[in-house]
């Protein structure tokens, strides 16, 4: 896995919602796989300026990230998957 923070400022906020809804799409299929949010709701987060820039910062920091990840072993222990393990690619900045 790579992590760049200073390339998340050069990502437009088109690239930080595909990458942001990647690691967490809200909805999964029944094989337990995300589902690619719909227009609506990629529209509603890339109007939200202040939620784009947040997220921004989030995939940026790998600190962020770890606790992500260690949320997820303990979510996954008790049967929910919050952020899924396989999802080190929306971080790779290359």
């Amino acid at each position: 896995m790579k992590n760049d923070p200073l390339a998340v400022r050069e990502w437009s906020k088109e690239e930080v919602a595909r990458r942001w809804f990647r690691l967490f799409p809200g909805v999964r299929d029944e094989k337990g796989q995300p589902v690619s949010a719909d227009r609506i709701v990629v529209r509603r987060f890339l109007d939200d300026e202040e939620r784009v820039e947040v997220c921004r910062k989030r995939l940026g920091n790998l600190s962020w990230y770890m606790r992500c990840l260690n949320s997820d072993r303990n979510e996954a222990f008790r049967g929910a998957e919050l952020c899924p393990v396989s999802s080190a690619s929306a971080l790779n900045t290359k």
